[in-house]
C-alpha cells in the first residue's frame, strides 16, 4: 500500500484535479485517501498547477501532471490534458469533495466498455437527476469532443460543476455523436445521513474541522505504518494552519494545555482516570522535552479525536527513547 508502481500508462485510473488554494490540495489529498483504502494498489493521478507541491509526494498518487502553464483551467481541460498525454485508457474522475465509501470503485469502470463518457443519474418525480462531481470516461475522440463542450459550459458557472453538466447534455450538441452511459443513483455524491449510514460517495463541503480531523487520522496511519517523515509533514500542516503556536509551547506547557483540554472535552472524567491521563502526560513531557510527540497528541485532542489522542500517549508511554550517556566524574 506503501508505495504502488507508478506507470506513465495506466489501463485504470483515478484521476482528480487541483488546480485552486492551499485548501482545495488538502481536499484533493484527502479524497486520494478515501480511494487508497479501498484500492491499494489503483493508480492514482492528480493534474495540478501546483506540480512540485509536497503534498503530492505523500504516498498516495501515481503520476502527477502539470497544468502550470494554464492557471486558468477548467477541471475539464485538465482531465483533458492528462487524456492527450495518454496517462490512462479509462478513468474514474474524482472531485476533492467526494469520499470513496463504496467497496470497490471497479463497477464504474465496467460500464465504459458500453460507453465512453458515463455519469450518475437517478430517475425523480422532477425528473432525471445528475452529477458533475463524479465522471468515468473511456480515452477516445468521443471523450475529448465531451471535454471541450464540458470545459466551455464550466466557464460559464465554474462554482456548479453539476450545472455545467447539465448544459452539455440537454444542449443535444453532442447527441449523435456521443453514447452517454449512466451510473447508478447509487453513485450520485450525497452528504451522510449518519456515520452508520453511508452513501457509495460521501460528499464533504463547508466543514473545515472535519476536513483537519481527516489529515490527521491519514497521518496517525502514516505514523504508525513508520513512514514517520510523511506522518511529519501532514502533522505540520495541520498544526501550522489550524493552531500555529502549538508546535512552540514545548513540553511543560503542552501538559497543562492538554490537561484542560481533557477536561473540556470528556465530560465526566472520574478522579482515577483523570491521574491516570496527568501520569501519561507527565511521562511524556520527561521522555520527549521538546513535546513533538506531545504536540501531536495535543493535534488530534483540539479536533476532538480524544481516543487517538489517549492512544498517542500510550504509544509514548511504550517508547524506548534514547538517553545521552553520562559522563564520568
Amino acid at each position: 500500500m506503501e508505495q504502488p508502481a507508478t506507470k506513465r500508462w495506466n489501463k485504470r485510473m483515478v484521476l482528480m484535479v487541483a488546480n485552486g488554494d492551499e485548501r482545495q490540495v488538502d481536499r484533493t489529498l484527502m479524497a486520494a485517501w478515501s480511494v487508497r483504502q479501498r484500492h491499494p494498489d489503483a493508480p492514482i493521478g492528480i493534474v495540478t498547477d501546483k506540480p512540485t507541491h509536497r503534498m503530492w509526494r505523500t504516498g498516495l498518487f501515481n503520476v502527477v501532471v502539470s497544468s502550470a502553464d494554464h492557471p486558468d483551467a477548467t477541471t475539464a481541460e485538465c482531465v483533458k490534458m492528462a487524456m492527450k498525454r495518454e496517462v490512462f485508457d479509462r478513468a474514474v474522475v474524482f472531485d476533492s469533495f467526494c469520499r470513496l465509501r463504496a467497496e470497490s470503485i471497479l463497477p464504474v469502470m465496467e460500464l465504459l466498455k458500453q460507453s465512453p463518457v458515463c455519469f450518475p443519474a437517478r430517475k425523480t418525480d422532477e425528473g432525471v437527476r445528475i452529477s458533475g462531481r463524479l465522471l468515468a470516461l473511456q480515452r477516445s475522440e468521443e471523450a475529448l469532443l465531451f471535454l471541450d463542450a464540458l470545459a466551455d459550459a464550466q466557464r460559464q458557472t465554474p462554482e456548479d460543476p453539476t450545472g455545467a453538466l447539465n448544459r452539455v447534455i440537454s444542449g443535444g450538441s453532442l447527441k449523435d455523436i456521443v453514447k452517454f452511459g449512466a451510473l447508478g443513483g447509487d453513485w450520485l455524491p450525497a452528504v451522510a445521513a449518519s456515520p452508520d449510514a453511508l452513501p457509495s460517495v460521501e460528499l464533504r463541503q463547508g466543514d473545515v474541522q472535519r476536513l483537519y480531523a481527516e489529515m490527521l487520522m491519514f497521518a496517525m496511519h502514516r505514523l504508525v505504518s513508520s513512514d514517520l517523515k510523511r506522518a511529519a509533514t501532514i502533522y505540520a500542516r495541520v498544526a501550522i494552519t489550524t493552531n500555529p503556536d502549538l508546535p512552540q509551547l514545548g513540553a511543560e506547557r503542552l501538559v497543562a494545555h492538554m490537561a484542560e483540554a481533557f477536561d473540556e472535552k470528556v465530560a465526566g472524567l472520574s478522579d482515577r482516570n483523570r491521574d491516570q491521563l496527568r501520569a501519561l502526560l507527565q511521562h511524556a513531557a520527561c521522555e520527549d522535552p521538546a513535546g513533538n510527540l506531545l504536540g501531536i497528541a495535543a493535534l488530534h485532542l483540539d479536533v476532538g479525536q480524544v481516543k487517538t489522542a489517549v492512544a498517542v500517549l500510550r504509544m509514548i508511554y511504550k517508547m524506548k527513547f534514547n538517553k545521552p550517556v553520562p559522563v564520568p566524574g
